[in-house]
C-alpha cells in the first residue's frame, strides 16, 4: 500500500489553480483533500490537485507526482450541478440528497448529511467569491435535521443572515440567505 506524502501543511497559503482567490490550509481531510479556509471565515473542503502554494518560495515542495497521486485517488463521478439558477438570477441549491449523488441508496442517514453540509459550504465558498448578494438553500421539509445543521452552519458567518424562502415559490422547504459583503470581505 502507498503512503501518500501531502504537499501542504496545515498553516500554508495556497491559492486556487483555476478560479480566483485563495485560503489558509486548516485541516487534512484525507488522501489528496485538504480543508481551506477562506478569508470569509468558511472552511471548504478541496482537491490539492486544484490548488498551489501562494509562497513562491515554497512552491517546490509542490511536485508534479503529488499532484498526479492525489486525483488519481479522487474518485470521478459525472454528477449534473445541483446549483441551479432561475429567470431572476439567484441561485439556488437543491440540497436532496437524489440531485447530489447518483446512488443515494445503502448511505446512512449521517452520511447524507455529511454529504449535503458538504455541497452546502462549497456552494457558500462560491456565492461569497462570487460576491452574491442572494441565494436559497432548498433543504425540504421532513423533520427538519438538514434545515437546523444548515441555520446552525450561518450562525458562524456573523455577515450572513437567513429566513425562510418564498412560501409561493418554495413551499416551507427552502431558506434564503443574504450575504453582507464590505469591512474587507
Amino acid at each position: 500500500m502507498k503512503t501518500y506524502q501531502y504537499p501542504f501543511e496545515v498553516g500554508d497559503k495556497v491559492v486556487f489553480i483555476n478560479e480566483e482567490g485563495g485560503g489558509v490550509i486548516a485541516s487534512v481531510l484525507g488522501p489528496g483533500r485538504v480543508g481551506v479556509m477562506l478569508p470569509e471565515g468558511l472552511e471548504i473542503p478541496v482537491s490539492v490537485g486544484e490548488l498551489m502554494l501562494a509562497d513562491p518560495d515554497m512552491q517546490e515542495r509542490l511536485s508534479e507526482e503529488l499532484v498526479a497521486t492525489a486525483r488519481a485517488n479522487e474518485p470521478v463521478t459525472a454528477q449534473p450541478s445541483p446549483v441551479k439558477k432561475r429567470s431572476t438570477e439567484v441561485p439556488e441549491l437543491d440540497l436532496h440528497i437524489e440531485e447530489l449523488v447518483e446512488r443515494p441508496r445503502g448511505l446512512s442517514n449521517s452520511e447524507m448529511l455529511r454529504i449535503q453540509l458538504e455541497y452546502f459550504e462549497m456552494f457558500m465558498a462560491e456565492a461569497m467569491q462570487n460576491r452574491w448578494p442572494k441565494v436559497v438553500v432548498i433543504h425540504g421539509v421532513g423533520e427538519g435535521v438538514l434545515r437546523a445543521a444548515v441555520r446552525e452552519r450561518m450562525a458562524a458567518w456573523p455577515h450572513v443572515s437567513y429566513h425562510d424562502a418564498s412560501y409561493t415559490k418554495y413551499g416551507y422547504g427552502a431558506t434564503e440567505i443574504l450575504i453582507r459583503y464590505g469591512g474587507g470581505l
